[in-house]
Order: structure tokens, then sequence, then C-alpha cells
């Protein structure tokens, strides 16, 4: 790949190590989440995932590995620049990967599907050498039937790309062959519909990813059937999947066993319901073959987990009486409705506490205060079994992956001083167009943002961060779209726009809860928000 045209790179959010510990968990491999493990990253690429997660667990040891001696020293300088002791990068071929194990989660994102056989081998190889015992492996790989059309279309840009070596003039052609196949779709067939979604991905897929997915030598989707008869070969059983297949995730909580009671196996009701769903990409949770295994169930995370949820409350007015339904809307679009008073102010209070999670009993118990704030309890005790419906709807919300139940919740703000500070790790990020939130999500910034919060370090107030933004426009180093450069030119619309991106990051938890120290000049009290 071209060293002038990274693949984009930012914190992977499956990845996260209470994420793979809670879906061990619920299988019984694992007890519980210790927060001194070791974590290894096979095709690291500069470690931004890595970065991320080293600064948020210092007990924690993390170990990259990316045959690409640019992205490991581009990630070497960032480490150097966070003061991160945990984090080991390693410029090596994932063929001679050997270094110190074990480890309890080795992760495989973004290569299996993307490397030779040869390759694919010796990571299963390593990966089951390097595992702990009760270690999570996760992999991730492109499937079918998802791919069928997507390779068909793989195959025709690389062809209209072949008598290139420039990377920008491959790109050149293979977009134009894009767009003259987008000139001709059938505009009144399934098919033609379908056809036409997949261009219009690749038209808007970053230059770096048409690189890494499309015009790259190797691209190999798989049926899941055929990925989990290689893994077990090498020595490694089914945990769990990351990535649910549907956006409510009903399907999956069905199907799968319905079709194992017809004689299906598990293996072969995996693959139907990827064909009911299209699916595209997996990220598959693997531990060793002879590790026993339990029925999957968010029970065993019921007392020891946090309760999360990104929920927006799709009311001006909550109403938690009886009878009045209420509706949440969840990041992927699924709207999530109860006419249940205590699910109801679960499901409140779990969007006004987001990101931080909380336990169940805690969760419960800030449930009934609202209620009884709101004077809807009658003074009578609240029935055990009352309470445990909706402890066992909220279970069922987590099990089709709307709620979060992990054994670790992070902390945040709810305040930031006149002078507000992120972390460093979240400048450095900024400043790239991407921060990671508390819970290991990236997210995308306009140029803005971009320019705004590697200002916040806590040596610059409102009136500072106003004349910092104007400086860098004059200096065009800041374009911006028609309406926000005339908020630039009016004071009082410029001062609330950058307090509203404060706000926006206080919601995020982007500001740590203990505040950040970093050297100059005094601070003032206040606070901004």
């Amino acid at each position: 790949m071209s060293q002038e045209i990274e693949y984009p790179s930012s914190a992977i959010a499956h990845t996260h190590p209470a994420r793979l510990a809670a879906r061990a968990i619920e299988r019984g491999l694992l007890r519980d989440f210790c927060h001194d493990f070791r974590y290894l990253e096979l095709a690291c690429g500069d470690a931004s995932n890595l970065l991320a997660l080293a600064s948020r667990f210092p007990e924690a040891t993390f170990v990259g590995v990316d045959v690409d001696s640019a992205a490991i020293a581009r990630g070497l300088d960032r480490a150097k620049r966070l003061g991160l002791q945990n984090l080991s990068l390693l410029a090596r071929d994932l063929r001679e990967v050997e270094p110190s194990g074990p480890f309890d989660y080795v992760v495989a994102h973004g290569v299996y599907s993307w490397v030779a056989r040869d390759v694919q081998r010796a990571l299963l190889e390593s990966s089951k050498r390097l595992l702990a015992d009760r270690g999570v492996f996760y992999v991730s790989y492109n499937t079918m039937p998802g791919w069928g059309l997507r390779g068909v279309l793989r195959a025709v840009m690389r062809d209209a790309a072949a008598t290139e070596t420039e990377p920008r003039a491959r790109l050149r052609r293979a977009k134009l062959a894009v767009a003259r196949l987008q000139q001709y779709i059938p505009k009144e067939n399934p098919y033609g519909a379908l056809l036409g979604a997949e261009l219009a991905m690749v038209q808007n897929k970053h230059d770096g990813y048409l690189l890494g997915e499309h015009l790259a030598p190797h691209n190999e989707a798989l049926f899941v059937t055929e990925f989990l008869e290689r893994v077990e070969a090498a020595g490694f059983q089914f945990l769990a999947e990351q990535i649910p297949a549907t956006p409510d995730g009903a399907l999956e909580q069905t199907l799968p066993a319905e079709l194992e009671a017809l004689g299906l196996s598990p293996a072969e009701a995996q693959r139907q319901l990827d064909v009911l769903c299209y699916r595209q990409f997996r990220a598959t949770l693997l531990c060793h073959g002879e590790r026993s295994l339990g029925v999957a169930s968010a029970e065993q995370l019921r007392d020891r987990g946090y309760l999360a949820g990104q929920l927006q409350v799709l009311a001006q007015e909550p109403l938690l009486a009886p009878g009045a339904k209420l509706a949440f809307e969840t990041p992927s679009g699924v709207v999530v409705e109860s006419d249940q008073p205590l699910q109801k102010a679960a499901l409140l209070v779990l969007a006004r506490s987001w990101p931080t999670g909380l336990r169940v009993a805690e969760l419960m118990s800030a449930a009934l205060g609202e209620l009884k704030a709101r004077a809807l309890l009658d003074g009578t005790p609240v029935s055990p079994k009352l309470i445990e419906d909706a402890i066992g709807d909220l279970l069922e919300l987590v099990s089709r992956r709307q709620l979060e139940l992990l054994p670790w919740s992070p902390s945040s703000a709810d305040s930031v001083p006149t002078r507000p500070a992120l972390p460093e790790l979240t400048r450095l990020e900024a400043a790239r167009g991407h921060v990671t939130t508390p819970r290991h999500e990236p997210l995308t910034l306009d140029a803005l943002r971009t320019a705004l919060l590697p200002l916040l370090d806590g040596h610059r107030d409102l009136l500072q961060l106003a004349a910092e933004l104007r400086a860098l426009r004059e200096a065009g180093e800041l374009v911006l779209d028609p309406d926000q450069a005339r908020v630039l030119a009016d004071d009082g619309a410029l001062h609330q726009l950058i307090q509203q991106v404060v706000r926006e990051a206080l919601r995020f938890g982007l500001f740590p809860a203990s505040p950040v120290v970093t050297p100059g000049p005094g601070r003032a009290s206040g606070t901004l928000n």
C-alpha cells in the first residue's frame, strides 16, 4: 500500500477488552474482568486502536505487531509523546510473530481476509501458541453472501487499474470504472437497486479504504462455515460473535436455535442467518477448542456488570405514567418503546447516565427514585416480581445489543472549568479528525471541531479560543462551510458555538473525571458549560 495514502485508522469499538471479556463471562470461560491483562494486536497498523486502550488501562500490557515499519514508527512516536510505558510495538511479518506470551486477548482485525493463505495459517498457528489458557481470540473477516456482488465490483475495479502502478492513478482508473457503471444501472428491478447501493458505497469511501479493500492483492470473503472449519482445524472453537447481524438483533436471537432444532449444525445455522441478512463482515470470537463452554447468557453478568445505553429520548417531556408510551432511539436507528413505568424510568436513567454504566441494583434504585419524584408510587413497596420483570426486559435488550452489560464502566466529568482541558491523547487524535470516546468508540470530527478540540489544553478561556479559531481561519488553516464561516465573524454566535462543542465533548465523556494537568499558565475557576 502507498505510504502517502494511509488506510483510515481509529479505535475499533468491538476490540475493547471489556467487550471481549463480557462474551467470555457469558459463556463461562472467564469469571471476571481483571485490569492487569495482556493484550496482543496483530496487524495493528499505526496503533491507533492500541494507543487509546493503553491510555485507559495503565495496569495492562499491550503489544502491537505490523509488517509496515512506517506505521509502527508513527505509533511509537505517538506513544512516546503520550509517555506510555505499557505499550510495545514491533515491525514484524505475521509469519515471524514471536512476542512473549501468553496473552489474555489476541486481536486480528482487518487482516485475515486480506492476506495470502500461508499468512492466514501462520496467524492462526501463532495465535494458538500465544493465547492464554482461557484467552479470547478476535478475528474479523469479509463474508459471503454480502461480498458476492462486492467482490464482483472489486474485480472490475482491479481490472480497470491493472495497467497502473502508482496508487493515485490506480484509484482514478477504478473510480472511473465505477462511475461508468453508475450511468447504466437498471432502474426498475431489485438487482439494480442492490448494485446502485454498492456503487454508491464505493464512491463514498476513503481512498485508503479502497486501496486496502477493493484494490488490494488479497481479499478473500468466506462463508462462516468455511471459516469455522479452518479455525477448528487450528485448535479453536466458536465463542461468540461481536457484531450483530441485524440492527435490532431480533432475528439472530431466534433463528439459529430454531434451525438447530431442525437438525442443522450450529455453523450451518449461522450461514443461513448470514444469507438472510446479506452479511458482509464478521468479527468472531474464538477460544481454545479444549475449553468447556456454557450457553451464552447475560444473566452471568447481571450482578457483576454495568448496564449502559446510548439512548435518545424521543419526547420533549418523558411521561412515565402507566399506559403512556415512551420511545428511545439507539445509534443504529432502532426505536425501543415501553408503556411500563419502571422500565421507562430505567431507560431514562440510562439515557442520562451514558457513557457511564450502572449496576443493575443501582439502576433499579435510581429508576424507583425517578418514579417517586414524579409521585408515581403510591407508598406501597414495589413488588419483587415487577422489578424482576423490568430487569428481564433490560437483559433482553442486552441480548439484542440495544443495551450493553459489561464487567467495566468508564468514568467522566460532569462539568468543565472555564479553561477546558482534554487528555493529551484526545487532543492528538482530534488533530487527525477523530477522537475516541471513553467506551472506545470513534467519533469523526468536522473541520471546526478538528481545529477546536486540540486547543482545549486547559490554558485558554472562551475569548482566547475564539481568537485562536479566527487566527487559524485567517492563516488559511481552517476551511469552513459558509454557515460556520458566518458564525466565525459574530462574537456572540462564535462563543455559543464553542460552548456547544464543549457541551458535546462533555456529553460524550471526553473530559475525564480527574482534572487534566498540563504545564502552562494558571487556570481560572468557574465553568464554561
